[in-house]
């Protein structure tokens, strides 16, 4: 390198270009010795390209580890954010759920067990009812406190089947009633046989009663709720006459029964009136009339005729203006009536319905088929066994053509009204009855429930 500078005449660090001198002088110039500084690159800078490799070696290094170390970290927070979060609030939310239930398992119990609690004071409330009814019969005195006794708790059904029955016994003489009477009473099970172990559970309808032993099995339905309770069934009875034998009360009644015509032993009386215009007070009090007055419209027109064709007694207008008195129909059989507004309706089966008065009287309709198609006057000669009808016993509706919309027979004490239609496809029986007393606060009413009755 040194042989290079001084070819060229470097001084300095600096090249001569100056071109070569031919003369002596100038030629013993060159030849004395040459005083040249040469200048090399520090120490520090030869390395540098070294260090710069190693320095790029390392960045990359650097460079991926962070790559890593970020990827790593974002791993780390997905799993602690979607999945290690998820499954501790799923966890969490299962424990919730858990302690809720733990806390509402008390109120549940508590409710199950107040529902135990009012079934079971229903079911001794209709067992009360049922054992009071069930001694009231046995206790009966005569055949006419029986039959109140049966009405304060029979349903519309057993009503119709004791209606069916007491025509018979009109008929009785006054030794076979007697009889009859002990028959009714005669029972067995009796209410203390069947007291210790009669049980009970809660129906749709009311509840259901039942008791057994070696000796026998009862059952009775009751519907409604406590203390306002009605009979709906009862089997497992046998009635012993006053030979020990069992029997049934229609067939004893058929054995034992007197052809003669119906009579009623019972000695009705009427409720007070006291304004003498005819209508008894209970009646005015459904009218909303004036029970001192006995035109309590001023029109003119006492108000017991106003109310025997069908106006109304209060007012103006017709009885079916009077908030008293409702209208009921029966679409299944045709038929409808007036009654009072205020009486409780009792349904048994779609055949037949009972409207009870707050005093436990009542008024009820009864259906059933005319199976020979006969009149009324044929049905009820072979029903009674009669030979003939009194002409004041029969009755009629007519419509404004003058043709006949029914013919119906009225019983003796003009109590019950049996009926027919013009098609003779079933029999209609209206009737009311007093109940647990003998005076007749509603003949009125009943007289409205014939006269308002029709059939289309």
């Amino acid at each position: 390198m040194f042989k290079f500078f001084k070819k060229f005449g470097f001084k300095g660090g600096s090249a001569n270009t100056d071109p070569p001198v031919k003369d002596e002088k100038k030629k013993a110039e060159v030849s004395e010795p040459l005083n040249i500084t040469v200048h090399v690159m520090p120490e520090r800078f030869r390395t540098a390209a070294h260090l710069a490799r190693k320095s790029k070696s390392a960045g990359m290094v650097i460079l991926i580890g962070g790559i890593v170390l970020l990827l790593v970290s974002g791993g780390a927070g997905y799993y602690y954010i979607f999945v290690k979060q998820k499954a501790g609030t799923e966890k969490k939310s299962a424990t919730d759920v858990a302690e809720d239930q733990n806390k509402n398992a008390p109120a549940a119990e508590d409710e199950n067990i107040q529902e135990e609690k009012v079934a079971a004071q229903k079911i001794e409330d209709a067992k009360k009812s049922y054992l009071d009814f069930k001694k009231s019969l046995a206790e009966a005195g005569t055949l006419e406190n029986y039959e109140r006794v049966y009405a304060s708790l029979a349903g519309a059904e057993l009503l119709a089947e004791w209606q069916a029955l007491k025509e018979k016994i009109d008929k009785l003489g006054e030794d076979e009633k007697e009889k009859f009477l002990a028959l009714l009473k005669n029972f067995r099970p009796g209410a203390g046989e069947i007291e210790q172990g009669l049980s009970g559970e809660v129906s749709a309808a009311g509840v259901n009663l039942s008791a057994g032993s070696a000796a026998f099995a009862i059952t009775a339905g009751l519907s409604g709720d406590n203390g306002n309770w009605r009979l709906v069934n009862e089997s497992g009875f046998e009635y012993f006459d006053d030979n020990n034998a069992t029997t049934t009360l229609a067939e004893w009644l058929s054995a034992n029964e007197t052809p003669k015509l119906p009579e009623s032993d019972i000695e009705y009386i009427p409720g007070s009136d006291s304004d003498a215009d005819g209508l008894i007070d209970k009646e005015e009090a459904i009218l909303g009339t004036d029970s001192a007055s006995a035109d309590s419209d001023a029109d003119g027109y006492p108000d017991s005729e106003e109310l025997n064709n069908l106006y109304n007694p209060a007012g103006s207008g017709k009885l079916t203006d009077n908030q008293g008195i409702k209208k009921y129909s029966n679409s299944s059989f045709n038929y409808e009536f007036l009654y009072p507004a205020g009486w409780s309706e009792e349904k048994s089966g779609g055949e037949g319905v009972i409207f009870r008065s707050p005093d436990n009287q009542f008024l009820a309709m009864l259906v059933q088929p005319n199976a020979d198609k006969e009149d009324i006057e044929a049905w009820y000669l072979k029903q009674f066994d009669i030979a003939s009808a009194p002409a004041e016993w029969k009755t009629e509706k007519v419509g404004p053509d003058g043709a006949p919309i029914w013919q119906g027979v009225k019983s003796p004490d003009a109590l019950t009204l049996y009926v027919t239609d013009a098609d003779k496809e079933y029999i209609y029986v209206l009737t009311y009855s007093p109940g647990e007393g003998r005076t007749l606060d509603y003949k009125n009413i009943f007289e409205m429930m014939i006269k308002s009755f029709t059939l289309f």
